[in-house]
Protein backbone atom coordinates (compact mmCIF):
# COMPACT_ATOMS: atom_id res chain seq x y z
CA UNK A 1 0.00 0.00 0.00
CA UNK A 2 1.45 3.25 -1.23
CA UNK A 3 0.66 6.20 0.96
CA UNK A 4 -3.07 7.25 0.22
CA UNK A 5 -5.47 9.41 1.97
CA UNK A 6 -7.74 7.33 3.81
CA UNK A 7 -11.29 8.22 4.33
CA UNK A 8 -13.24 6.02 6.90
CA UNK A 9 -16.49 5.04 4.82
CA UNK A 10 -18.26 2.30 7.49
CA UNK A 11 -18.58 2.24 11.18
CA UNK A 12 -19.94 -0.48 13.41
CA UNK A 13 -19.73 -2.39 16.91
CA UNK A 14 -19.94 -5.56 14.77
CA UNK A 15 -16.32 -6.22 13.65
CA UNK A 16 -17.15 -9.42 12.06
CA UNK A 17 -19.06 -7.75 9.43
CA UNK A 18 -16.36 -5.10 8.69
CA UNK A 19 -14.05 -8.01 8.39
CA UNK A 20 -16.30 -9.58 5.38
CA UNK A 21 -16.51 -6.41 3.92
CA UNK A 22 -12.79 -5.94 3.84
CA UNK A 23 -12.10 -8.92 2.36
CA UNK A 24 -14.69 -8.71 0.17
CA UNK A 25 -13.49 -5.05 -1.10
CA UNK A 26 -9.78 -6.48 -1.47
CA UNK A 27 -11.43 -9.20 -3.57
CA UNK A 28 -12.56 -6.36 -5.84
CA UNK A 29 -8.28 -4.69 -5.43
CA UNK A 30 -9.67 -2.21 -3.47
CA UNK A 31 -7.51 -1.08 -1.06
CA UNK A 32 -9.59 -1.36 2.85
CA UNK A 33 -8.25 -1.24 6.56
CA UNK A 34 -9.77 -1.67 9.72
CA UNK A 35 -9.11 0.23 12.77
CA UNK A 36 -10.37 0.01 15.85
CA UNK A 37 -11.10 2.22 18.64
CA UNK A 38 -10.93 -0.82 21.33
CA UNK A 39 -9.36 0.45 24.41
CA UNK A 40 -6.38 -1.98 25.00
CA UNK A 41 -7.20 -1.80 28.86
CA UNK A 42 -10.59 -3.28 28.46
CA UNK A 43 -9.28 -5.84 25.88
CA UNK A 44 -10.21 -8.89 28.04
CA UNK A 45 -13.49 -7.50 29.64
CA UNK A 46 -16.10 -7.95 26.63
CA UNK A 47 -15.78 -4.47 25.79
CA UNK A 48 -18.09 -3.65 22.60
CA UNK A 49 -15.81 -1.02 20.89
CA UNK A 50 -16.67 0.61 17.72
CA UNK A 51 -14.42 -0.09 14.51
CA UNK A 52 -14.35 1.88 11.24
CA UNK A 53 -13.40 0.90 7.92
CA UNK A 54 -11.70 3.00 5.55
CA UNK A 55 -10.82 2.89 2.08
CA UNK A 56 -8.39 5.16 0.02
CA UNK A 57 -9.80 8.50 -1.27
CA UNK A 58 -9.84 7.52 -4.76
CA UNK A 59 -11.83 4.72 -4.26
CA UNK A 60 -14.65 5.95 -2.15
CA UNK A 61 -17.56 5.95 -4.65
CA UNK A 62 -16.66 2.84 -6.13
CA UNK A 63 -16.37 0.81 -2.83
CA UNK A 64 -19.49 2.35 -1.98
CA UNK A 65 -21.02 1.15 -4.65
CA UNK A 66 -19.98 -2.36 -4.50
CA UNK A 67 -20.92 -2.70 -0.76
CA UNK A 68 -24.12 -1.23 -1.23
CA UNK A 69 -24.70 -3.78 -4.50
CA UNK A 70 -23.37 -6.63 -2.44
CA UNK A 71 -24.79 -6.22 1.41
CA UNK A 72 -27.95 -4.60 0.18
CA UNK A 73 -30.26 -6.78 2.07
CA UNK A 74 -28.13 -6.69 5.20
Amino acid sequence: MKNQNWVKILNSFDRHKLELIKVFLLEQNIDAIILSKQDSMYINLNNVSPVELYVANDNVITAKHLIKKQFKDE
